[in-house]
């Protein structure tokens, strides 16, 4: 992981990682460094990196660019499990999520993320697409989309899904990942999205990998869900948009 350092004329006032998150430049695990000021790293911040999404566990950064006039996108806790716990997961049949063409499943998608969840899209079906969906064929995601990625059909019919990639950073921020996970309620079974979670584990543990990391935000009532999966809270975190 290179970390990037955010210079002032008396030296670093913040370390973080580049990155890019739904189409915008990140700046990933950003930390103040000993010896300097949230209110040095904000005003380097609203100069030099406008326009940026800010992800900390620094709540007093989070704070420090919202005063300045930014923008909470999330707050969120990073959850873990050991992927061991899961050996005897049933199977269950899925098709690849690239053999099926976004636009057929995108609506019920969106049920499962209605009007007042915390994770609900706005925009027209090509904004969600391009902000939620398009990275997914990008050559680099495809290298890192682990096998138990798949759609749940029922039906004909895309009842639920999920994807899992191999984050570059170091677990918990990283490694074995949920990026997202869903159920169609009007299609599904109740239980699909846990067992859909329970798969993914048992084959992440067939290949070597012993744990796996989700973000969920806060206000989700899926976490009930996670904790009983075994996922634990390793960390807080928030996602700013920083003001042009």
């Amino acid at each position: 992981m290179e970390w990037t350092q955010l210079l002032d004329r008396n030296g670093a006032v913040l370390h973080y990682v580049e990155g890019t998150r739904d189409g915008l430049p990140l700046a990933d695990l950003a930390r103040v460094p000993e010896g300097r000021s949230v209110g040095d790293a904000v005003a380097v911040l609203l100069q030099r990196n406008a326009g940026y999404l800010l992800a900390t566990e620094d709540r007093p950064l989070a704070e420090g660019v919202l005063a300045a006039g930014g923008r909470q996108i999330r707050h969120a806790f990073v959850m873990s499990a050991e992927t061991a716990g899961h050996r005897e997961a049933a199977v269950i049949e899925t098709v690849p999520r690239s053999s099926v063409d976004v636009r057929a499943f995108l609506h019920g998608w969106l049920t499962a993320y209605p009007p007042g969840h915390p994770d609900h899209e706005e925009g027209t079906d090509d904004e969600i697409i391009a902000r939620c969906w398009d990275e997914y064929d990008e050559r680099d995601w495809i290298a890192r989309e682990h096998r138990s990625t798949g759609l749940v059909l029922e039906d004909g019919q895309i009842a639920a899904g999920i994807i899992v990639g191999i984050r570059p950073q170091p677990v918990p921020f990283g490694g074995p990942w949920v990026r997202d996970v869903w159920r169609v309620p009007e299609v599904s079974q109740p239980g699909t999205g846990a067992a859909l979670l329970a798969q993914s584990m048992r084959m992440l543990d067939e290949d070597g990998l012993p744990t796996l990391g989700l973000t969920v935000s806060a206000g989700n009532p899926a976490r009930r869900v996670y904790e009983r999966l075994g996922f634990v809270q390793q960390l807080e975190s928030w996602t700013v948009l920083i003001p042009d």
